[in-house]
């Protein structure tokens, strides 16, 4: 692990940490590929998705998945 990705994985912790003291829940993922497994676990079988303009959605492959 590189001290750029060791770095980012502590910052994200922090912030997953005081989101979730919000009352959010909050997950940190290391790459596209664990983002778009996590976003796809997340959405039931069945469920309606709206996009609203999310540019993350297409970078990681999530509208292509589904």
């Amino acid at each position: 692990m590189t001290p750029q990705e060791k770095r980012k994985e502590l910052l994200s912790a922090t912030l997953v940490k005081n989101l979730e003291k919000r009352h959010f829940e909050a997950y940190y993922c290391a790459n596209k590929e664990e983002a778009l497994a996590k976003a796809l676990e997340l959405i039931p079988d069945g469920a309606s998705v709206g996009w609203g303009g999310v540019m993350s959605a297409v970078e990681i492959g999530l509208i292509d998945a589904i």
